[in-house]
């Protein structure tokens, strides 16, 4: 669901989703440092539509984080890390 959901919103962008304990989702994007992703908390959500709309915002706010585009994958692997002075950069 995450995976579609996230492909949805953001063409051709290559998102890895797994789990992590207590209920915790994590979204990474794999062109960008695998040390950094975005995690959801899944009992959080009251309902399906918040739980959707959390991952879609997470999504967005991890691509932006990484100085992406919003939208479709231009091919562009992330030039940064907002917060980190010296990230591992995928080349």
């Amino acid at each position: 669901m995450a995976a579609n959901l996230l492909t949805r919103h953001y063409p051709l962008h290559l998102w890895a989703i797994g789990w992590a304990p207590g209920g915790t989702l994590v979204l990474k994007n794999m062109a960008m440092d695998g040390r950094y992703g975005y995690t959801v908390d899944v009992p959080q959500a009251a309902t399906v539509s918040e739980l959707e709309h959390a991952i879609v915002m997470g999504g967005g706010e991890l691509l932006e984080r990484m100085g992406m585009v919003r939208g479709k994958w231009n091919g562009e692997f992330a030039s940064q890390v907002d917060g980190v002075t010296k990230p591992r950069i995928l080349q």
